[in-house]
């Protein structure tokens, strides 16, 4: 029952009333009485699929009480992208450019891991100068998916500069990794025993310079956020 009192203001009212604003003097004041208590109804729904990125989606159903969640199912799936399947029909040498799409953010790292259990499993004994090379590649690569992170933490946050400038320097060390591997995402440079192709010349220098950069622009990043 919905109950209508006019009323001058100010005015006092129960815990269950509130008050429609009017003219000086001819504010309402609107009390709901009920002996029952509100009724609602469940509802099943579906969140996603869905991904920032569209791919390695992920599923929840829920059931609902209002606003109150009783029950959340995720539904993985639709993340299973058959990778293993894929990789029955390839030789180790084939799915090297397979991995590294797991982690778009991480993908020599992903190369690497896969050839190095392939080696531990022949025995195979890596060049010095190849495991250096990896490992500062990797480095690398480390330092990218930090960045997408400050970045897209600051845009959770509302803040939309950080990942702007997060994309600066990850222009600049995509474009040094490009240099030596050929790819800025998909490297595919990691090889069974080794890798690819040994470094470019000026590869060394310029990558001494850009951990030199992007030192200094950390301090923005903290200044920012």
């Amino acid at each position: 029952m919905v109950e209508t009192v006019a009323a001058p203001t100010p005015m006092t009212s129960s815990p269950g009333a509130g008050v429609l604003p009017g003219p000086p003097g001819e504010s309402m004041l609107v009390e709901v009485r009920s002996d029952h208590e509100l009724q609602t109804q469940d509802m099943n729904l579906n969140i996603g699929p869905q991904h920032p990125a569209t791919h390695g989606v992920l599923r929840v159903v829920i059931d609902l009480d209002g606003e109150r969640v009783h029950r959340a199912q995720p539904v993985i799936g639709y993340m299973h992208r058959g990778f293993e399947k894929l990789a029955e029909a390839r030789d180790y040498r084939q799915i090297m450019a397979l991995v590294n799409r797991h982690d778009w953010l991480s993908a020599f790292c992903n190369e690497v891991g896969v050839a190095l259990a392939v080696e531990r499993m022949l025995e195979l004994e890596v060049p010095e100068r190849a495991q250096w090379i990896r490992v500062l590649m990797s480095e690398w690569n480390r330092i990218l998916n930090h960045l997408m992170f400050v970045g897209s933490f600051g845009l959770e946050l509302g803040a939309i500069t950080p990942v702007f400038f997060a994309f600066r320097e990850r222009e600049d060390i995509q474009h040094l990794m490009e240099s030596a591997t050929g790819g800025r995402l998909h490297f595919t440079f990691a090889r069974v025993g080794g890798l690819k192709d040994d470094l470019p010349r000026g590869f060394l220098a310029a990558g001494a310079q850009l951990t030199r950069t992007v030192r200094v622009r950390v301090g923005e990043y903290r200044e920012l956020l």
